[in-house]
């Protein structure tokens, strides 16, 4: 459904690209670094201020504890990461997540994210989880399309419900059916 168990992407290239999961000691600085400038410099994340290496590291221990955080890997270098958590903190939203992903400035436009997102999803299946949501800030169209091209639903905007940069931003919710409900 999400492609292929491959390790290995992007062959092609002399250097090929690794999806492994996340080691918060060693991906939390790289992974924290990808991650300042849509805080800093964006409303692609709500967040005010960009969380260090060690706020990282956390926050990874505490997604992996339930969910995945994979990092896309060429040769020690970190690329790009997806990772998945609750969508909603209730017990009955245990089978559905939120998902993320972010690339590195040299890596984009190469189809990391998109394998990114194959090996999360095949992953997020196999562990029994039967919704992805992705939450995007709009505007935003190559998240939207990306997120369109990889299947996913729209299915609400919510208008001005977040508040940076003195300016109030809409954000729209996608879907993504990863398997079908087990009643």
């Amino acid at each position: 459904m999400f492609g292929e168990n491959n390790a290995s992407i992007l062959n092609s290239e002399p250097n090929p690209i690794q999806i492994r999961p996340a080691l918060a000691d060693i991906d939390a600085q790289p992974i924290a670094a990808i991650y300042r400038p849509f805080v800093e410099e964006s409303a692609i994340s709500f967040e005010e201020q960009a969380p260090d290496a060690t706020e990282m590291a956390e926050r990874i221990r505490k997604v992996q504890q339930r969910h995945l955080w994979l990092v896309a890997d060429q040769e020690g270098e970190v690329a790009g990461y997806a990772y998945a958590t609750d969508w909603r903190s209730r017990f009955a939203y245990r089978f559905v997540c939120e998902v993320s992903v972010y690339v590195a400035p040299g890596f984009r436009r190469k189809g990391i994210a998109r394998e990114l997102y194959r090996e999360l999803h095949r992953q997020l299946a196999a562990k029994g989880f039967t919704r992805s949501y992705a939450i995007m800030t709009l505007p935003n169209n190559p998240s939207r399309e990306f997120h369109l091209r990889f299947g996913y639903e729209p299915k609400t905007v919510f208008e001005a419900c977040g508040h940076k940069f003195g300016k109030w931003w809409d954000t729209e919710w996608m879907e993504l059916v990863l398997s079908e409900y087990r009643n």
